[in-house]
């Protein structure tokens, strides 16, 4: 009985991460980066308990590296700055923001994600003496060269 749970939740996880490799990038995608593939059952993206986009692609790159993309919603658009960070809980795809303020996002720049709530946490106390943010976007830059290979 638990093996067939276990087998279900691997081939929904397979169907989730080949879709999305199926899936091409939009413009107005925005990139969020994992150091490993995040384990996701839904496509869609949360903040502050509002749904405000929808995952379109999931894709695996070298070294494991995952790249999420979704598209906000017209009204989350227009928060998107360097402040976000993701993360997966309960299997949805969840925003954080580091800080209250933020500078929007350059074209074609990584938002970074965790697979954790515990993960950003240790995330953010590790950080805690300098810029968080600023550290999430090094980071997510870093993953980002690292999925190209």
């Amino acid at each position: 009985m638990r093996l067939g749970r276990l087998g279900t939740l691997i081939a929904i996880y397979t169907l989730v991460v080949l879709s999305g490799c199926l899936q091409t990038r939009t413009g107005n995608s925005v990139s969020v980066m994992f150091d490993r593939p995040p384990l996701l059952f839904g496509d869609e993206v949360v903040f502050n308990g509002t749904t405000v986009g929808k995952v379109n692609a999931v894709e695996v790159g070298a070294g494991n590296i995952a790249r999420v993309d979704f598209i906000p919603s017209s009204e989350f658009s227009s928060s998107l700055a360097d402040n976000l960070v993701f993360y997966v809980n309960n299997g949805r795809l969840v925003a954080a923001k580091l800080r209250n303020f933020g500078s929007p996002l350059e074209k074609g720049a990584f938002l970074c994600g965790f697979n954790s709530k515990s993960s950003l946490y240790w995330f953010m106390l590790k950080n805690a003496l300098g810029d968080s943010a600023r550290a999430a976007m090094n980071r997510a830059a870093f993953l980002g060269e690292q999925f190209k290979g």
